[in-house]
């Protein structure tokens, strides 16, 4: 019988939130010794098509997310912008393949569920990724439901770049890139995406990269309107995003 994935209500959403400010504010320690539960009373369940997820499976999942995060910088070398794209690497990761494991695979369509993960499953990991502002606020988007969603975000990562393009260390892409590959229209077609993220991360001249990177987005988005790259061949494709981006 396939699980089911805990999700909360608006409403609720937002009162987790500001519980979780609240909690955030009140601490001296560090957010991981407030202690995490994974099962809230408040949570909800389809209805039907499977059973809940047990609390042992969400307890899984979060050790999971944390041994991965934790192999990432352990000497703390990186500087905090390279820190947080190789976080991010990592969380696609560990939560595409997690979910593809999952056998009711209309839990990662329900924005609601990416919103209880970064509440109540995971929310010091969602803090040290997007850490509070200086009177304690949290940043909403990255916590409520929607494209935002810190995990919600990896996770589409995930599913439009694919695992292979994620862990290739010669794949380098930086944050304007990657929400650009995934928030357009030419996210649909996932080999065209792939075939992007290679060739913006081969652009190795920095002055110009920005600029062409937006060029060639624009070039990819005009070549749409014209031909259906998703009937045409690998190498086809290959050429078309070379010019593209050229």
């Amino acid at each position: 019988m396939p699980w089911l994935y805990p999700t909360f209500s608006s409403e609720v959403a937002q009162a987790e939130l500001k519980n979780l400010e609240n909690r955030y504010r009140r601490t001296s320690q560090v957010f991981t010794s407030l202690g995490v539960m994974v099962r809230h009373p408040k949570a909800n369940y389809p209805s039907s098509g499977g059973d809940p997820v047990p609390r042992q499976r969400l307890f899984e999942l979060r050790d999971t997310v944390l041994q991965s995060v934790a192999q990432v910088d352990p000497e703390e070398k990186l500087s905090t912008t390279a820190r947080n794209r190789a976080v991010d690497r990592v969380l696609s990761q560990v939560l595409g393949e997690w979910f593809e494991q999952e056998e009711d695979r209309g839990n990662v369509a329900r924005p609601q569920m990416w919103s209880y993960l970064a509440l109540v499953v995971l929310p010091d990991v969602a803090i040290s990724r997007f850490p509070a502002r200086a009177d304690g606020s949290l940043q909403r988007e990255r916590f409520l439901e929607g494209r935002r969603n810190i995990f919600y975000r990896l996770y589409l990562r995930y599913v439009v770049l694919g695992g292979d393009v994620l862990s290739d260390e010669d794949v380098e892409l930086f944050e304007d890139e990657l929400v650009g590959l995934v928030d357009r229209n030419l996210s649909a077609d996932h080999r065209l995406s792939q075939a992007i993220a290679r060739k913006i991360s081969s652009l190795v001249s920095m002055d110009n990269r920005r600029e062409r990177v937006r060029r060639g987005f624009k070039n990819v988005q005009f070549e749409l309107k014209v031909t259906d790259l998703s009937s045409v061949s690998s190498k086809y494709l290959e050429d078309i995003v070379d010019k593209a981006f050229s």
